[in-house]
């Protein structure tokens, strides 16, 4: 079950969440954050390096890659027309890799609209190959309006193996409005692939973590790291828990996959010690507003 682009939202329950699997009934998963090198115009064809990734992420369950992993971040928009694939095209190859390796992948790339406008988006499919869900990021940073268009659909929660996956790309989480829609859409895991730049730590050492902390949720952030022909990357991947911890850290510099298992019972015990979703207050938030009048 997935609720996504044109979907109504589920009605919450009396607690302010969209309607879930208690995390008791949830089994346990492993998931691997994949760090990587961008890729430079003209390097080998993106479904090696997907290939490579799964293989490296071995005995997971779920693989993350970075923002635009096909092309890598660019802002070119004659490469990025160049590079980018329509959903139905992309979503067959990862799903082709999924399928090789038996595991669940999300992974940003550049999307080819009807129209030819190009989106960063991220696919979500399963370990069968099977399309779970699509995103095209909502939130785009500085130059990045000149060369994507925007998204403008909620994004997606999807159920697997009884959790709730939202997507996020990149400047989203920096959000905290986008990662609280995905909480009470019923989220569990927030999967962030992303392309952040030296000079802007901030996002994975207090952003994700904050975002994880307040919503009670698992975030799962993967970025790269090194250089390409135009920026210098931050590195920092990180898995981040309900209670805001991180659970693994990459470094700035190397190549790396974080191997991290999640825990229902760690979330439920988050849910249980931090109540920050029971105690808003929307009859203020929603309300008329009292300055005017």
């Amino acid at each position: 079950m997935c609720w996504d682009d044109g979907m109504v939202d589920p009605a919450p329950t009396d607690t302010g969440r969209a309607p879930a699997d208690e995390p008791a009934a949830r089994p346990a998963v492993r998931i691997a954050v994949a760090q990587r090198v961008p890729p430079r115009y003209g390097d080998p064809p993106a479904l090696r390096r997907l290939a490579t990734a799964a293989t490296d992420a071995n005995g997971a369950d779920l693989l993350l890659v970075p923002e635009l992993y096909p092309a890598g971040f660019r802002l070119d928009t004659d490469e990025l027309a160049e590079l980018a694939e329509s959903r139905e095209s992309f979503a067959a190859h990862l799903g082709a890799v999924a399928r090789t390796h038996r595991i669940a992948i999300v992974a940003g790339y550049p999307e080819r609209g009807p129209d030819d406008t190009v989106y960063s988006s991220a696919i979500f499919v399963d370990a069968d190959g099977t399309e779970l869900a699509h995103y095209r990021k909502l939130h785009l940073f500085g130059d990045e309006t000149a060369a994507f268009g925007r998204g403008h659909q909620v994004p997606p929660v999807c159920r697997w193996r009884g959790w709730g996956v939202g997507l996020a790309l990149c400047y989203d989480i920096e959000f905290p409005e986008l990662a609280r829609l995905l909480a009470d859409r019923g989220a569990d895991l927030i999967c962030v692939p992303a392309g952040n730049m030296v000079g802007y730590s901030e996002v994975p050492e207090v952003l994700v973590p904050a975002r994880a902390c307040e919503n009670q949720v698992f975030v799962a952030y993967a970025n790269y790291c090194n250089s390409d022909d135009e920026f210098d990357y931050d590195g920092h991947s990180v898995v981040a828990s309900p209670y805001g911890s991180l659970l693994a850290e990459a470094g700035q510099d190397e190549p790396q996959v974080l191997m991290v298992d999640l825990d229902p019972g760690l979330q439920a015990a988050a849910r249980a010690h931090n109540t920050h979703r029971n105690d808003r207050r929307h009859d203020v938030y929603r309300g008329p507003d009292p300055t005017i009048g």
